[in-house]
């Protein structure tokens, strides 16, 4: 089921593209994807995320633009939640393959229109997302990309305060339609 765009009022993507980057930005980056090969497949993915909590940590290290900014036991909590949630992580990654690439391969969203104000924040370092799959022709009334300097591919640990900033700048600029959006009340604000 999809959420009508009543229900949105603006939109804060990290470190990830729009729907409408350049098929030919995509493909010369591919090799940034290499690591999903290990975790979206139904078997070999649950398996590696339930056994290899190796490989979580290395993720995490290598996806930051400067030195990991969590401690040794953050590294073990993360490294073992994704253990437990192996399958959810899994299915997740698959999702992905099975829905948005072909989509994105389609065309399929050039067919729609983003309508509430959004803004992707990519990091100047992240070798997952780099800054060029965030150029592109966006079928968007108001998309604003930024790159955070120094940063990686984990935004919300490397620069807490910048993600916080952007995210009030976003949301205090828009505005609730007089009267409550549809399917609001003037009681119920929609959820940024």
């Amino acid at each position: 089921m999809r959420a009508g765009p009543e229900r949105v009022r603006a939109f804060l993507a990290l470190n990830m593209t729009h729907p409408w980057t350049r098929h030919r930005d995509v493909l010369a980056n591919l090799w940034r994807m290499w690591f999903t090969a290990f975790v979206e497949y139904p078997v070999v993915g649950r398996l590696v995320l339930r056994h290899w909590p190796a490989f979580t940590r290395h993720l995490l290290r290598r996806g930051a633009g400067g030195p990991a900014p969590w401690s040794e036991a953050e590294l073990t909590e993360f490294a073992e939640a994704t253990r437990v949630s192996a399958h959810a992580g899994q299915s997740l990654f698959w999702q992905y393959v099975v829905r948005d690439i072909p989509a994105g391969f389609r065309g399929t969203h050039r067919r729609t229109r983003l309508t509430v104000p959004t803004r992707v924040l990519g990091g100047e370092l992240d070798p997952v997302i780099p800054p060029a799959l965030l150029r592109g022709e966006p079928y968007a009334d108001d998309l604003t990309v930024r790159i955070v300097p120094g940063a990686g591919h984990h935004l919300p640990e490397e620069r807490p305060e910048r993600v916080a900033d952007e995210l009030r700048s976003l949301v205090s600029g828009t505005r609730r339609p007089p009267g409550g959006a549809e399917g609001t009340t003037p009681d119920t604000p929609p959820r940024p």
